[in-house]
């Protein structure tokens, strides 16, 4: 153990926590007790910047790890390392202030109306402050102090699927409205997501050491343990498709990746994939047959309370779909010949996201072919 410490992996592991604790450090003047102009930005860029440095060191160090053939024993020990500092990475963050986040806040409003037998769907959260008090919805309001006025575009109603509903259900059930309980979840999915992980590894014949790349990788920490988003919610199903796929499986994939659609819609990309390795010939078509159809049924499932609550100027799906995009360069620009073509900014918009919907189902049925 001693070696792996005072090792390559040494350096890196602990450069990677000391990153996570200035990020912790800095992250009280994220606070809603700060305006924007006040916040440290360059200070928080350079942290973010230096930890993606010192990641990149680590394929180097696996493929080093791997060629030196020093026994089984080393590696024993070197993946007890990279886990303990990965949950050490964890825990620092766990505790800090989202930076320049606040997608969590729908996470517990949609929670709690869930938790309660609400339907998230039907109104607005500025919506929602206007209920009577008397009401459910108007008691859930008052009870959820600074969470309702804080939800981003709080004038959309939400547009998260119903399995996503359901996590954050479950994170009202652990601490209502309480960022940490949310955490809590997230964190209980990626264990799981690291366990499939460990499991994809050997069902493929690779080492375990590999799974360094996503339990240090700095974005996985900022992402899920400072700006609690919700995308790990997909990991397990997606991970628990793949690894059913390899084994054989050809229902059982397809409902798992039917339950990631079900928290976040792009994994139905995916589904080119899934068909091919399950395979078009005679001998699968009937599972083939069965298990489409459940995807279709589910997906259309998740989709249908979405639908009934009207796709209106309200609704957050049809806001998303028309207008919405972020860490974008190319689309802008191709929005921006559109309009010197005389193509209005509504159409530009949607005729740039058919394209971009049409490239991507296009690309995984060239992979799936």
């Amino acid at each position: 153990m001693r070696q792996v410490l005072f090792s390559g992996w040494g350096a890196v592991g602990f450069a990677l926590l000391l990153w996570a604790l200035a990020l912790f450090k800095l992250s009280p003047m994220f606070s809603y007790d700060f305006e924007v102009s006040e916040m440290p930005i360059m200070s928080f860029v350079a942290i973010l910047v230096g930890g993606g440095l010192v990641f990149c060191l680590l394929p180097p160090l696996i493929r080093r790890a791997l060629g030196t053939g020093n026994g089984t024993g080393n590696h024993r020990y070197l993946m007890g390392f990279i886990i303990v500092l990965g949950l050490a990475i964890r825990a620092v963050l766990i505790f800090s202030e989202p930076m320049l986040e606040d997608d969590y806040q729908r996470y517990l409003w949609d929670g709690a109306q869930v938790a309660n037998g609400q339907n998230p769907y039907v109104l607005s959260p500025e919506a929602a402050k206007r209920a009577p008090s008397s009401s459910l919805t108007g008691e859930l309001a008052a009870s959820s102090g600074k969470v309702i006025s804080r939800i981003n575009h709080g004038d959309l109603r939400t547009l998260y699927p119903p399995v996503a509903q359901m996590f954050f259900a479950i994170s009202h059930f652990v601490t209502p409205f309480e960022l940490m309980g949310w955490r809590a979840v997230i964190l209980v999915l990626d264990l799981i997501t690291l366990g499939l992980l460990l499991l994809l590894l050997g069902h493929i014949g690779r080492s375990p050491i590999w799974l360094a790349l996503y339990w240090w990788n700095p974005v996985v920490a900022k992402e899920l343990y400072n700006s609690a988003h919700m995308d790990i919610i997909i990991a397990p199903f997606l991970l628990g498709g793949v690894y059913l796929l390899l084994k054989g499986r050809k229902i059982a994939p397809l409902v798992s990746l039917a339950f990631a659609v079900g928290a976040k819609i792009w994994p139905g990309f995916l589904l080119p994939l899934f068909v091919r390795h399950i395979g078009l010939n005679r001998e699968h078509w009937r599972p083939l047959v069965i298990g489409t159809g459940l995807f279709a049924l589910l997906t259309g499932l998740w989709l249908l309370p979405i639908y009934l609550a009207g796709l209106n100027e309200s609704s957050g799906l049809v806001a998303y779909a028309e207008k919405w995009q972020t860490n974008s360069a190319f689309f802008p620009n191709f929005r921006a010949l559109l309009g010197w073509a005389g193509i209005s900014d509504i159409w530009s918009g949607r005729i740039g996201r058919l394209l971009v919907a049409a490239t991507l189902g296009l690309i995984a049925l060239y992979l799936a072919k």
